[in-house]
């Protein structure tokens, strides 16, 4: 199955990846957001945990965002970060209000964060 992405281009759901793992749906589904992408890249760019205030503001640099910093770290807590924990790629640590990226999310990012 073929879907739209963010960027006008086209993903073949059904593609496996080089290595002949095929990649889940729910997957995809997880990063299709941008806040989302920018954040594993930012947490790429970390060596270990990072405070969730200022990964919000490297998500907010990526997206151009200017306005909107504690509406975005809303968004962040309560949406993006939910979301990625679920899917296995950052363990957020609440009581320290700390986010890292786990091996699986590390596996995920480019080296160049794209």
């Amino acid at each position: 199955m073929t879907v739209s992405s963010d960027d006008g281009g086209t993903v073949d759901l059904d593609a496996q990846r080089a290595d002949g793992l095929s990649v889940p749906p729910a997957l995809f589904d997880t990063l299709s957001a941008p806040a989302r992408r920018h954040a594993m890249a930012a947490l790429s760019e970390t060596p270990g945990p990072i405070g969730v205030s200022d990964l919000t503001g490297r998500v907010a640099d990526r997206l151009e965002r200017e306005t909107g910093h504690r509406a975005l770290e809303i968004e962040v807590r309560h949406v993006h970060l939910p979301a990625l924990s679920d899917a296995g790629l950052v363990k957020w640590h609440q009581a320290e209000d700390v986010v890292d990226s786990t091996a699986r999310g590390a596996s995920l990012v480019a080296p160049d964060g794209q």
